[in-house]
């Protein structure tokens, strides 16, 4: 076999270091972006209760679309 033993278990340790560190990140960002979302979906404004009898509300939608 060739190669320092030492230099090949430094390589080892070296990536999955790097491994740990990239997977910490990854954690991280997607805590973050759920985050985001979940904080966003209940900030959102509440939606108009339909009381129109017409077509489930979809005039009233259209004109709000329009104006």
């Amino acid at each position: 076999m060739s190669g320092d033993p030492d230099r090949r278990a430094r390589i080892l340790t070296l990536g999955c270091l790097y491994a740990v560190i990239v997977a910490i990140l990854l954690v991280v960002i997607g805590l973050v972006l759920a985050s985001v979302m979940v904080t966003s979906f209940f900030d959102r404004p509440a939606e108009p209760k339909n009381t129109s009898p017409d077509r489930g509300g979809a005039v009233l939608q259209l004109g709000r679309a329009t104006a």
